[in-house]
């Protein structure tokens, strides 16, 4: 692993990972209508800032974009050990 981007929202923040939080945000639906738009929003921005972190951009992922950020969202919920 090379980089990480971890967010959430209020709750998150509240548990034992929430000082692991790069961002966080008060509202839970990031100003989505639906929790899936939030869910991907959140996905997005711990993409992003795992990027920045690296030193990467989007670019350099190229056609496997969106494999990597559902590799990096499921690493960082299987592996919560690394992100205590």
């Amino acid at each position: 692993v090379l980089s990480f981007g971890a967010v959430g929202t209020k709750k998150e923040g509240e548990g034992p990972l929430g000082n692991a939080l790069d961002r966080l945000w008060e509202d839970s639906m990031l100003g989505e209508d639906t929790w899936e738009k939030a869910e991907c929003r959140l996905q997005k921005e711990a993409v992003g800032i795992a990027l920045e972190k690296g030193g990467f951009t989007p670019e350099d992922l190229g056609p496997h974009a969106g494999i990597a950020q559902q590799y990096l969202f499921h690493y960082s919920r299987t592996h919560p050990e690394l992100f205590a």
